[in-house]
């Protein structure tokens, strides 16, 4: 009978150390079972937390910073298209004048330029390269109207 107690006894303790030593600690209260919640991981897992959210901020900070600075190019090239169209309005006017004179493929050039420079105007974002392509046949358009200016 003391046999057979002690074999109990022994078998009630290996189960018992089984149980204890194959239970993780972990530092979510919600898992972990019977002594297995650890404070020193749960801080760990907080920190770890902290960490993402830090990263993740400054993420979200450095896509703000370039959204800023994407808006100031938009603005930048919407005035470069005013800038042109403004100008182009001008030279319209003295196409018109030289028009009178004969001079009708000049305010033909014009025409499709201005058409154009309104599409660009109208898109959601015009870019760099389509604003410089603008702004070379507005530059090609008044040397054309100065030479005709002169011939006068």
């Amino acid at each position: 009978m003391k046999t057979l107690n002690l074999i109990r006894q022994a078998v009630a303790f290996g189960i018992a150390s089984m149980f204890l030593t194959g239970c993780e600690t972990t530092g979510d209260p919600t898992q972990g079972g019977l002594l297995g919640w650890s404070p020193a991981k749960a801080e760990q897992r907080s920190a770890a937390y902290r960490a993402q959210v830090h990263r993740e901020n400054a993420r979200l900070e450095a896509e703000e910073i370039e959204a800023s600075r994407l808006g100031r190019k938009k603005r930048t090239l919407a005035a470069d298209i005013d800038a042109a169209n403004a100008e182009l309005s001008q030279m319209l006017l003295d196409v018109r004048s030289v028009e009178r004179s004969g001079e009708s493929a000049l305010a033909q050039k014009a025409a499709l330029v201005r058409r154009d420079i309104e599409q660009a105007r109208r898109s959601p974002g015009p870019d760099e390269k389509r604003v410089r392509a603008l702004r070379h046949e507005v530059n090609s358009l008044r040397e054309e109207l100065r030479l005709l200016q002169q011939r006068q």
